[in-house]
């Protein structure tokens, strides 16, 4: 189980490690904006998000917590975003992404993930394609919510 996350970690480190221009992507831990919107896909199937944009880099936290016993979707993921290309309307990134998802409060629902993914944005609404690597799957979501995401966040430049 971690070999598999050990060798994903090593694949995005070496595929995109070779994008970053080392003068334009220096790490800059200056905050510039706060973004806050909502997406629909994983963890939580529709979900609250805000993020904190540096000059190249992002952090991104999503998810949902309804405290409903119904079976209703609760999960959280961080994803930590590289911007590769960004454009006068378009910005396209990369993203490490860890988090959980679960129905209700049974744990016999948990999804533990970590993985890699894309992410391009247009003005405030941004589209993502994913590769989630579970730890851990006992029937929480399955299908089209773990691989895609789209949703809109609204920037405070």
């Amino acid at each position: 189980m971690f070999k598999r996350a050990f060798v994903a970690m090593a694949f995005f480190v070496l595929v995109f490690s070779g994008t970053a221009n080392a003068q334009n992507y220096r790490l800059n831990l200056e905050p510039r904006y706060l973004s806050v919107g909502s997406s629909i896909g994983a963890p939580a199937g529709v979900n609250l998000s805000t993020a904190i944009h540096f000059s190249n880099y992002a952090m991104r936290l999503s998810g949902i917590y309804t405290g409903s016993n119904e079976g209703a979707p609760n999960g959280a993921e961080l994803a930590f975003l590289i911007k590769i290309f960004e454009g006068s309307n378009f910005t396209h990134s990369v993203f490490h992404m860890v988090g959980y998802g679960q129905s209700g409060h049974s744990v016999s629902n948990l999804q533990v993930y970590m993985g890699y993914g894309y992410n391009v944005e247009w003005k405030n609404l941004f589209a993502e394609v994913r590769v989630p690597i579970f730890f851990k799957n006992n029937g929480g979501y399955t299908g089209i919510f773990n691989y895609f995401k789209i949703g809109y966040m609204h920037s405070f430049r």
